[in-house]
């Protein structure tokens, strides 16, 4: 297993460039154009409810992507920050209905991945998620660590 981390502040522009930094790490060990896309949506989604939900507005604190590879097998992520998190009656949502503002984010990201779940603690709200990634779909040579 490899891993990485990925933090900023939770403001749109920072957190979109983390979004991407991941993904572009995430490029590097993948041959799977849908699989990377599935990711950038889904970690872009993550990192935009940390924006929107985690802090007071003009008080921004810190956003972290932990992206895991397990080379053959899945790809993981954590979207962390240490706010508030969604409003309880968002986070609990399983479908968002056609006239609600928001929800969509969790929605979305359950749609893309194979596994996703909200957890929140006293200091920290985390978006897990996992996508199986068969080992055909992964570049040769990915993920040597000599």
């Amino acid at each position: 297993m490899l891993e990485f981390r990925f933090s900023t502040l939770a403001v749109p522009q920072a957190a979109r460039r983390l979004a991407k930094a991941a993904v572009a790490v995430l490029a590097d060990s993948l041959k799977a154009p849908d699989v990377l896309h599935d990711f950038d949506l889904a970690l872009t989604e993550a990192c935009a409810n940390a924006v929107r939900h985690a802090y007071p507005q003009g008080a921004p604190g810190p956003v972290e992507i932990v992206l895991r590879l397990l080379p053959g097998e899945a790809v993981e992520a954590i979207v962390a920050d240490a706010g508030m998190g969604p409003p309880e009656d968002l986070a609990r949502k399983v479908s968002p209905g056609p006239d609600d503002e928001g929800g969509r984010g969790l929605f979305i990201i359950r749609s893309l991945m194979d596994e996703a779940s909200l957890r929140r603690g006293d200091s920290r709200t985390e978006v897990r998620m996992r996508k199986t990634v068969p080992a055909p779909l992964w570049s040769a040579g990915c993920c040597r660590t000599d």
